[in-house]
């Protein structure tokens, strides 16, 4: 018997549980400090026109896409990448910069965050992208919040590439992915319940805020959203010849001077110091324990195996 694919196990509509760093619905006597870097400490100097290029990191949460994107910002000359378009970030941004309208919001971003060198970089992960087509495009793209790539046709992924590159000049793709993607859905699941989003080098592991629960369902729409996404993704990819550089995050976690040092030579800074990362791996013996747990219990319900596609 065949592997399962958890995409075609679950429905296209199904969201993962955790979807945004929000912190809205804690008690304010628990909500721990800001991240420096959406801060004004990471102000650039204010840039007063586009960026000359935009280097985009399309990705999903929990991908080590926090362990790259500070590599870039403190290794300098590549932007400081965070997910300015995600619902987690941007009300906070928006506020800061006084934004009110979409077109604020891109005018403060350009200003506040490219680089001297004129480099903006941005993360982006899938649902940030049908966000941002809906805001700049209208309800052409409404039914991509649901349906599988296969059943998208390739003008719709030209079509998206126009405003993208409209609203992000010169756009260089770097595409992170995470092979362990029921490790990945089981951080989310974990990470979103706790709101520990991460921890760095020498500060003790913070207490969850709210005690993780496992959760079978939970992690297989998970795992089914990070399969449509990884779709979609391959699939504008392809639609519009766009060859990206790629990075899976196992390996940017094994080999982690090696990995940046061909991203930066890639991404024209070749001679960039890699800097020594500040987090920490969050994963630990109840991660493992929730990973065993939901293998196991699918290889039950199935018979199988997930099919863990890429």
């Amino acid at each position: 018997m065949r592997d399962r694919s958890i995409a075609d196990s679950t429905s296209a509509s199904a969201v993962g549980i955790g979807d945004t760093e929000s912190m809205s619905d804690v008690p304010a006597s628990k909500r721990r400090g800001v991240y420096d870097l959406v801060t004004e400490v990471a102000n650039y100097p204010q840039w007063t026109c586009r960026p000359k290029r935009t280097i985009l990191i399309c990705t999903q949460q929990r991908s080590g896409s926090t362990l790259l994107g500070e590599a870039m910002y403190f290794a300098g000359g590549l932007g400081c990448p965070l997910e300015y378009f995600h619902a987690g970030f941007r009300p906070g941004f928006e506020s800061r910069w006084a934004a009110k309208t979409s077109n604020d919001f891109r005018k403060s971003l350009y200003r506040f965050r490219t680089d001297p060198t004129g480099t903006l970089s941005v993360k982006l992960f899938w649902v940030d992208v049908i966000e941002l087509l809906q805001e700049y495009g209208g309800s052409t793209f409404d039914h991509l919040a649901r349906a599988q790539a296969p059943f998208v046709v390739n003008d719709t992924y030209r079509q998206m590439m126009t405003i993208l590159s409209e609203l992000f000049p010169n756009p260089t793709f770097v595409f992170l992915t995470r092979r362990d993607q029921v490790g990945q859905a089981v951080s989310l699941s974990i990470a979103s319940q706790g709101r520990n989003w991460r921890w760095f080098a020498g500060a003790p592991k913070r207490y969850a805020l709210r005690e993780p629960k496992y959760d079978f369902d939970g992690i297989m729409r998970i795992v089914a959203k990070i399969q449509r996404d990884n779709g979609h993704w391959n699939k504008f990819f392809d639609a519009n010849g766009i060859i990206p550089f790629r990075i899976v995050y196992e390996e940017l976690a094994s080999d982690y001077v090696g990995i940046l040092a061909k991203a930066f030579a890639y991404l024209s800074r070749p001679d960039a110091a890699i800097p020594p990362p500040r987090l920490n791996k969050q994963a630990d013996e109840r991660s493992d324990a929730f990973c065993a747990r939901f293998l196991a219990e699918f290889r039950q319900k199935f018979g199988t195996s997930p099919k863990l596609a890429s």
